[in-house]
């Protein structure tokens, strides 16, 4: 699993908590973790792989304390470069 720059600022618990939830979730293999280049700063975005040649973003977001998957989308390989981590 890769951790983008701004995720590597995230606590031990928070990124713990995050993956643990996706995990969950998904029941998929979290593959990168991180926020995305541009848009919003409170959002983190957990790539994971959904099925063979396909991907699903996660966008997670700490509300009251403890982080929540506020959405997700289908991605294929070749589009996971648009979720380029910062």
């Amino acid at each position: 699993m890769s951790l983008s720059p701004r995720a590597k600022k995230l606590s031990q618990g928070d990124a713990e908590e995050i993956v643990k939830l996706v995990i969950e979730a998904s029941s998929s293999t979290v593959l990168s973790v991180g926020a995305p280049c541009r848009g919003a700063s409170d959002v983190i975005n957990v790539v994971v792989d959904y099925m063979p040649d396909r991907f699903m973003v996660y966008h997670v977001k700490k509300i009251g304390g403890h982080w929540k998957i506020i959405g997700h989308e289908d991605a294929s390989p070749t589009l996971t470069g648009l979720f380029d981590l910062c």
